[in-house]
């Protein structure tokens, strides 16, 4: 059975939950988010669920009749055959269904949500393995700042194109913890976590191997035999003709151990992530500190990922009539990765072509094939013991809103901000993979530098035209800059390997590469007006104008302008008796927006090549370079 993660709008459907414990209070959980009007029923119902406002609850037995209305219910008793018989209703009357702990009896599952404002992440593993997605959950919500208090998608062309050109792919606008007046409170916490490697390959035995080798050698050319004390003898090279006149004497073969490499790669793995944050002050000034730790160990040995970050936001009021807000956030991360070259080129590519490619056994130490194959050469342990590919990582960034109340109506804000990133990513290939082999060593080594900064300066008017009609206008001009530096480098031919990611001036040859050099800047200027009447009808309109340093002269300058039209229909005197329906809304918008996304040099596009280590990528074919002169805005 396929399910798929249809992500549906609950609220205000009616659900029915049947069963009153902690299965059911752990589902209910993680519906109210989504507010459904949710109904309990159950002999008893526990007083932790009593206790949670906003649902029905119905003490006693199910009847038929309680799914009248239902978009979904969710069986949660203890009683298997109640709960299957429940499905069987639920499917007659075409209601969705859950029943837990019964994969057959479901229409739809449970995954394992993350939910931050518009943001929900849901994990499923189809009920294979609830843990698994537990485990992605909580990895997921490791990789996420801990202060995020909101995260909001705009979805439509009128919302999008005040941005612009930087709207282009859509906007999320994220808010962070702020602080509040009143005592201090301090928040700590901590997670540890263990992971395994789950759902690994069935992997052929030694003796499974050995008869497959065996059928496709020559007559006469087998390797392996299988003894009837369970030892293997493998026999290579002269040794085959008098293994088989005096197949005892242990100076004509050797005795292979089964290697199952999927537990050689993979561990256990613990992780350990804390935060902490402090919150405050008065009704001048209010603060928000955190700060946190994480060090997450991968499943593949010698991996993992070190990251420490600090937040800090101010809000204070200068004046009656100017606030300030200040928001300043750091972190530094360390990535020690397994990634190897490519997945594509066998086992010599990287440790997971590896894992699956190469026979259950260590080649013996005086196999001849070893001096002339180098792949042969290559085992987990080689991918564990002499590459490296680690990636130091450095944030800083700040920003600054000024807000002056000119008068009742009018405003003027000044914002300003930037982010610095640092990224140094060192792959080192040793003398026991093909690749270090093949030039003594290589050491790719790679520096990319990215700043931008924002100055935004807006004027904002807000003015009741006449009783219920509201006029809010908002015009500004911001400037953005952006700089962006990548610098390669390879090293080869080495002489010692001690140092390996820190022994670039041990290399004998050293290329570098040409620097990649991408900075550009925007102005912009734009207007909006909001008009609305009787809190029924909406007007919006807006128009920007974008001019990129990317383009020639000329052609520097584009417009993006859109409007939208709403009614909100529930607001009509006509409406408002129908008790079922909260909110319905009829909209109309149109937007336009735009791409400046090309490189200086006039491409629009590279490809990678398929060699993975210290190359720049190669122009893509369909991407040539053109005239620069003909470059302009694409918009749509």
């Amino acid at each position: 059975m396929g399910y798929f993660p249809f992500f549906i709008d609950i609220k205000g459907k009616k659900g029915l939950v049947i069963g009153g414990g902690r299965i059911a209070e752990h589902k209910i959980s993680k519906l109210l988010a989504y507010e459904p009007e949710l109904t309990v029923v159950a002999r008893k119902v526990s007083d932790s669920i009593k206790s949670i406002e906003g649902i029905n609850i119905i003490e006693r037995e199910f009847v038929n009749s309680d799914l009248d209305g239902c978009s979904f219910c969710i069986a949660a008793t203890d009683d298997a055959k109640f709960n299957a018989y429940v499905a069987g209703v639920c499917r007659k009357y075409h209601i969705f269904i859950n029943a837990v702990d019964d994969k057959d009896n479901c229409d739809f599952l449970f995954p394992s949500v993350y939910k931050a404002g518009d943001l929900s992440i849901g994990i499923s593993t189809q009920g294979a393995s609830p843990y698994v997605a537990a485990d992605i959950k909580n990895r997921i919500a490791q990789e996420l700042p801990a202060d995020i208090e909101d995260i909001t998608v705009l979805k439509d062309a009128s919302a999008t194109a005040i941005y612009g050109s930087r709207g282009a792919n859509g906007v999320i606008i994220i808010t962070t913890k702020k602080g509040k007046a009143g005592k201090a409170k301090v928040n700590v916490t901590a997670n540890f976590t263990i992971a395994d490697a789950r759902n690994l390959h069935n992997m052929l035995n030694l003796e499974q191997y050995a008869a497959y080798a065996n059928m496709k050698a020559n007559a006469g050319e087998e390797k392996y035999y299988p003894q009837a004390n369970g030892e293997m003898h493998y026999v290579y090279g002269e040794n085959l003709d008098k293994y088989k006149k005096d197949p005892t004497n242990p100076e004509y073969y050797r005795v292979l151990s089964y290697k199952n490499w999927q537990k050689e790669a993979y561990s256990s793995a613990f992780s350990q992530v804390y935060s902490a944050s402090v919150s405050g002050g008065s009704d001048a000034m209010t603060y928000y500190v955190s700060g946190g730790f994480k060090d997450i160990k991968g499943i593949v040995s010698n991996t993992g990922i070190k990251q420490g970050d600090l937040r800090a936001n101010l809000t204070a009021n200068l004046s009656k009539s100017v606030t300030m807000a200040l928001a300043l956030n750091g972190s530094i991360k360390q990535n020690d990765m397994m990634t190897g070259g490519n997945t594509t080129g066998g086992i010599a590519g990287s440790l997971a072509r590896t894992v699956l490619d190469t026979a259950p056994y260590e080649i013996p130490a005086d196999d001849p094939t070893l001096q002339t194959d180098m792949d042969a050469k290559t085992t987990v342990y080689s991918w564990r013991d002499d590459y490296d590919d680690i990636t130091d990582d450095k944030s800083f960034g700040g920003s600054l809103d000024l807000k002056w109340n000119i008068c009742k109506y009018l405003s003027y804000n000044l914002r300003a901000g930037g982010n610095v990133n640092i990224n140094e990513r060192a792959r080192w290939y040793g003398m026991q993979l093909t690749i270090g082999a093949n030039d003594q060593g290589v050491l790719a080594m790679a520096n990319l530098n990215k700043t931008n900064y924002n100055i935004e300066n807006l004027l904002n008017l807000n003015i009741d035209l006449a009783k219920g009609i509201h006029l809010g206008a908002t015009a500004g001009v911001t400037y953005d800059g952006h700089t962006f530096l990548n610098k390669n480098v390879k090293g080869t031919r080495f002489s010692n390997f001690d140092l390996r990611t820190k022994g670039l001036h041990l290399a004998s040859v050293k290329t570098h590469e040409q620097p990649t050099q991408k900075d550009y800047q925007l102005l912009s200027y734009l207007g909006r007006i909001n008009l609305s009447a009787y809190d029924k009808y909406l007007l919006t309109a807006s128009v920007r104008a974008d001019g990129s340093s990317k383009f020639k002269r000329g052609n520097r300058w584009s417009y993006f302008p859109s409007f939208s039209l709403a009614w909100r229909m529930e607001q009509e005197e006509f409406m408002k008796h129908i008790n079922w329906l909260n909110q319905m809304k009829i909209r109309l918008g149109f937007g336009v927006t735009g791409n400046q996304g090309i490189n200086q040099d006039g491409k629009t596009g590279t490809q990678n090549p398929t060699s993975g280590y210290g190359k720049q990528p190669a122009p893509c074919p369909s991407c040539r370079p053109l005239s620069y002169r003909l470059f302009r805005w694409c918009r749509w």
